[in-house]
């Protein structure tokens, strides 16, 4: 099993929307000097292939496949450890 972190983010020019959101949240708030400046997603992702090389052209199948549109985000793929059961902890969850 090889494990790949994913991160999904806008392109550089296109609008976001969630960051506008959340900048003007944040003004609201007193949060003043403080901006989102891109809202993307984090995936932690498992490829079940033994070979390195074949689970990461995998992985980048998938990301360009289905959790990317190359028309207005781009993304990052690199390797990660196996994530550690504390990675999916939730703070006042059990």
């Amino acid at each position: 099993m090889t494990h790949f972190e994913v991160i999904v983010q806008p392109r550089p020019g296109v609008r976001d929307p969630q960051a506008d959101a959340i900048s003007a949240a944040m003004h609201d708030s007193g949060y003043d000097g403080c901006s989102a400046q891109s809202v993307g997603r984090f995936l932690l992702l498992s490829v079940d292939e033994a070979d390195s090389e074949q689970a990461a052209a995998k992985a980048r199948a998938v990301c360009e496949g289905m959790l990317v549109n190359p028309l207005l985000e781009t993304y990052v793929l690199r390797s990660a450890a196996k994530p550690a059961a504390s990675a999916v902890y939730r703070e006042g969850q059990p």
